[in-house]
């Protein structure tokens, strides 16, 4: 909508439409300003047309083309998403489709917990991906998850997962450590992974994969490791963390297990350079899971292994900020999560 009301020093003119900010300028005759909200409305409604146009997929290549290191299971899960939402339009995205898709995942069998999962990174692309691209229908895309997440929290079709506490016995790493041993033919040098993992609290993908550590960032004499790009809610690329590789807190068979070492043990049997786990995430984390499952272990994830080692830090009597220096954790609460303490540990500590 334009207005245009004189002023002192000649003509005002103002241009409003919905969802933009208004522009208003001076002219000296009241041709001029009418030409130019002319122009100018034009120009907006050409815009505005163009939003509607923009597709789920463009918003989604441009996430990920300004995301670095997103992470394989970010990227698994961008993968089924665009399989489903890939032809809608932004402008197309509804509270009602919203809907359709969590109903839809339901009957594919996902729990409530991986199908509010799914949501909360496409709610990710849509706001962030929305934003690089300056899209307008973005931000109502992103209220209508909002209201369909609500209502759907209490149908019951999306919840919260229940914080897992599981942790792998002495005895269930000694039978995983017996069946990798007997696996010579695999290149994957999975059980290496897993001494890493409850010697660092690293994430699998800080281990292996395209965003995994590599010779040039170990200093062996400081017995130091950085880790490029670490997870961190508030830096969207990541951040560059140090951490230092304790040699002390994991007792395995009655010996302690010097991450150095294992990471060492890499460098004579691999290159030199670049990355000391040349393998995908899936590799190792599908390699883990069929192992468990022949062993008849259960309910053990790979990543439960990051709770294991955050515990074993408390257990050897590292403080909550040293603990977190290792974990990177900015706070306890998300540090709490990943700790559960052995009662029988604390034996230890009293005599």
């Amino acid at each position: 909508m334009a207005t245009i009301y004189k002023i002192a020093s000649g003509w005002r003119a103002q241009v409003r439409i919905a969802g933009k900010t208004p522009q208003s300028q001076v002219f000296k005759t009241r041709q001029d300003a009418v030409r130019w909200t002319r122009s100018l409305e034009g120009q907006l409604h050409k815009q505005k047309a163009s939003d509607h146009l923009v597709g789920y997929r463009e918003i989604q290549e441009n996430y990920l083309k300004n995301t670095r290191n997103p992470g394989q299971t970010k990227v698994n899960v961008l993968k089924k998403l665009l399989e489903y939402w890939g032809d809608y339009r932004i402008g197309e995205i509804t509270s009602q489709s919203i809907s359709e898709y969590i109903l839809k995942r339901q009957k594919d069998g996902l729990a409530p917990p991986t199908i509010l999962s799914e949501l909360i990174y496409f709610g990710v692309v849509v706001q962030h991906g929305g934003i690089l691209l300056g899209n307008e229908d973005a931000p109502r895309a992103r209220a209508a998850l909002t209201a369909a997440i609500k209502t759907h929290r209490t149908l019951g079709t999306v919840g919260d997962s229940v914080e897992r506490d599981r942790r792998p016995t002495e005895k269930e790493l000694e039978r995983l450590e017996e069946y990798f041993f007997y696996r010579p033919r695999s290149q994957t040098p999975v059980w290496d992974c897993v001494l890493i993992a409850i010697t660092t609290a690293m994430r699998l993908g800080e281990i292996c994969g395209p965003g995994g550590v590599t010779w040039e960032d170990l200093d062996e004499g400081k017995r130091l490791l950085l880790i490029r790009g670490r997870k961190d809610p508030t830096i969207r690329s990541g951040r560059d963390d140090i951490i230092p590789l304790l040699r002390g807190p994991v007792i395995f068979k009655g010996e302690v297990i010097d991450p150095v070492e294992v990471l060492l043990r890499q460098r004579t049997v691999r290159q030199k350079a670049g990355r000391m786990f040349p393998f995908s995430e899936n590799t190792v984390s599908q390699a883990f899971t069929i192992a468990c499952k022949k062993l008849g272990i259960e309910n053990l994830h790979f990543h439960d292994l990051r709770h294991d080692a955050i515990s074993r830090l408390f257990e050897y009597g590292y403080s909550i900020p040293e603990v977190a220096k290792v974990s990177g954790h900015k706070s306890w609460k998300h540090l709490q999560r990943y700790t559960q303490i052995r009662p029988e540990t604390l034996h230890d500590r009293s005599r």
